[in-house]
């Protein structure tokens, strides 16, 4: 996909205020490349018990208006001259969400727009596209997040299908896992959960009539669990994008990984190298869902993209 962005002298920003975590793009695009000046991420878990009460919790308020106001000091130490920020699945869905972009406004001086999950679908390919090569197509273009799963098919005779399903790593554990380490019959109620609402957004988009005439042929993911997945796979203990861009992991290594991490306790898995504490609750349902998307799509290695939503908004303001 070659870029259509104008070349702008100063930097711009982008926002992306998930249900796990708030981050931060500051970059500059010169000859339709992107030069990523910062990316950064603060897990503010505001979507923590939105299925139960509805609404944005007031730990994970604060601590997301805290983290825009760091962001916003940021954006205007590197003289960014414009900003997007957007909310999706946590903000979709929490009754309070007028509430929250009110106290954003008057807090931070940051206008944000919640999107929809097919906008999220179509900004987060434009940001996978944007730094590669098209990879092979058809393409099953996907990100995980924490309240729910966007996915898009590029190229082939489904080109631009596109769903965003109500499952997410966060929404999955608050659902499903309440003992440590998770159950059986707990880990069984999340796998079928995840296959059965994965079944009718295929069915729904006309998918799985599809792939009889165009298989998919590569599998690429980005979003926080691809990424903890690679560092995971590589063992890395600190963030390394140039590493993590890419990469490529098996169906067997992740099914390896996830049944190593759902058989440890919490505590042990905040502990493995490569897993940050933050997100060792969580892990397990993202791996769970890349794993049923695998099986149904037949795909036997996914490619890791640290390029998504942020480099897509990125390029929708410039």
């Amino acid at each position: 996909m070659t870029s259509q962005c104008s070349n702008p002298p100063f930097p711009k920003a982008a926002i992306d205020i998930g249900t796990n975590s708030v981050k931060l793009l500051i970059g500059r695009v010169t000859q339709g490349k992107l030069t990523r000046i910062l990316k950064m991420r603060t897990q503010t878990r505001l979507g923590r018990s939105l299925i139960k009460e509805g609404i944005i919790n007031e730990d994970g308020l604060i601590k997301s208006i805290r983290t825009l106001k760091q962001f916003q000091q940021l954006i205007e130490d590197y003289n960014a001259d414009s900003i997007i920020a957007v909310g999706t699945s946590a903000l979709r869905d929490a009754g309070n969400s007028f509430e929250f972009i009110e106290a954003v406004k008057e807090q931070t001086g940051i206008d944000l727009i919640v999107i929809s999950g097919d906008k999220e679908a179509e900004l987060t390919v434009k940001g996978v596209l944007w730094y590669q090569d098209s990879p092979p197509t058809p393409a099953f273009i996907t990100d995980i997040g924490g309240g729910s799963t966007e996915w898009t098919i590029h190229g082939g005779n489904l080109d631009g299908n596109r769903s965003s399903i109500q499952i997410g790593a966060v929404r999955l554990f608050e659902q499903y896992i309440f003992t440590d380490p998770p159950s059986h019959h707990e880990l069984l109620n999340m796998i079928n959960h995840i296959i059965e609402s994965v079944k009718q957004s295929f069915l729904t988009t006309g998918i799985i009539s599809g792939l009889g005439v165009d298989t998919i042929k590569s599998f690429v993911v980005s979003g926080g669990t691809a990424v903890t997945v690679a560092m995971l796979e590589m063992g890395l203990d600190i963030y390394d994008s140039d590493k993590i861009h890419l990469h490529k992991v098996t169906y067997a290594k992740l099914n390896e990984l996830y049944k190593q991490l759902s058989s440890m306790s919490l505590y042990d898995r905040a502990d493995v190298k490569g897993l940050e504490p933050e997100r060792a609750d969580i892990i397990i349902p993202g791996i769970a869902i890349l794993l049923v998307l695998m099986e149904m799509l037949n795909i036997d290695t996914l490619t890791v993209s640290d390029y998504g939503l942020l480099e897509g908004l990125l390029c929708d303001i410039i």
